[in-house]
């Protein structure tokens, strides 16, 4: 959770893996709300506990991009310039 991630970022040597966020904030790109939950987790993971030069993202839109959300019943997210935007 929240708690152990801060712990992680205490770390100097740990670094944060970026990816399949759809997995954490289901649906996501299809509400205000979702967004905004996720911009807000971004934020504190990259600007707040990891900062920018700890934190690595992946883009896996050949395989997960229809799958988005954790249900895996989702229609396709975002495109990947939406993504990274």
């Amino acid at each position: 959770g929240k708690e152990g991630m801060q712990a992680m970022a205490k770390i100097p040597h740990v670094y944060c893996k970026l990816s399949m966020l759809g997995y954490v904030v289901p649906g996501w790109h299809n509400s205000q709300k979702g967004q905004v939950l996720m911009k807000q987790l971004l934020r504190w993971i990259v600007l707040d506990w990891f900062g920018p030069k700890r934190c690595m993202a992946t883009l896996n839109w050949h395989f997960n991009a229809a799958v988005s959300d954790s249900d895996g019943k989702a229609s396709p997210g975002p495109s990947p310039v939406q993504y990274i935007q």
